[in-house]
This record gives structure tokens, C-alpha cells and sequence, in this order.
């Protein structure tokens, strides 16, 4: 009788590195990169993340990569045009959000504020 062996479960993604979700990515998400500049650029589809902090990617011919997410630009709509945009500035867009870094003050309005009347006792 053959021995049966068991799978090890993946391993735990590092804590350090920031997930698809923070980087504005989704498995399935249309993305393109190129290994050094002047190359020509080559689409894939975002599998999943890593845990060297790269990115698994699923090439036009089947084969997988593993790419580190600045190299990266995603395909996004917007206002009905599609363009491609670096992964690396959607990082920060979202990691803004809920950073402990205090918000800037905005500046004072210019319009006068009107006071509303306390309410009758």
C-alpha cells in the first residue's frame, strides 16, 4: 500500500509586507510589468501575494510569475477612460486612509458659518 503524504498548509504571508487589498489589487485584477526598462511591456492576471511580498501572476501563456509589486501597473477605469496606473501609487492612496499620521488642517472657509438658534425650553 503507497504511503499518502499530506500537504503542508502555505505558509503565513509576512505581517511586514502589505497585502493585495492595500495595494488596491484583487486576484483576477488586469496587470502589466517588464522586467527592465525599454522591454516590452507583458499583461497577466494578479493570482495572489506572497510571502517574499511579490506578487503571483498568471501570464498570457499559462505560466505563472512572481513579481514584486513596483514593477506593476494595473489597468483602472476612470471617468470611462482606462488607463494604466503604477501599483505603488495606489499603495500609498490607500494606506493614507488609515495611517496614524494626523490629516492636514484644512484651510479656514471664507464663508460665514450660520449659527443655528438654540432650541425653546
Amino acid at each position: 500500500m503507497a504511503s499518502r503524504r499530506r500537504a503542508s498548509p502555505p505558509p503565513e504571508p509576512d505581517p511586514d509586507q502589505p497585502t493585495l487589498g492595500q495595494l488596491s489589487l484583487a486576484p483576477g485584477d488586469r496587470v502589466r510589468f517588464r522586467r527592465a526598462a525599454g522591454q516590452r511591456w507583458q499583461e497577466a492576471i494578479v493570482e495572489a501575494r506572497e510571502r517574499d511580498g511579490s506578487v503571483a501572476l498568471r501570464d498570457a501563456k499559462g505560466a505563472s510569475r512572481f513579481i514584486r509589486f513596483d514593477q506593476l501597473e494595473v489597468y483602472r477605469m476612470r471617468n470611462r477612460t482606462g488607463r494604466w496606473e503604477p501599483v505603488v501609487e495606489q499603495e500609498w492612496e490607500q494606506l493614507s486612509l488609515f495611517g496614524s499620521e494626523p490629516a492636514k488642517p484644512s484651510k479656514p472657509s471664507s464663508r460665514r458659518k450660520r449659527e443655528r438658534p438654540e432650541p425653546l425650553a
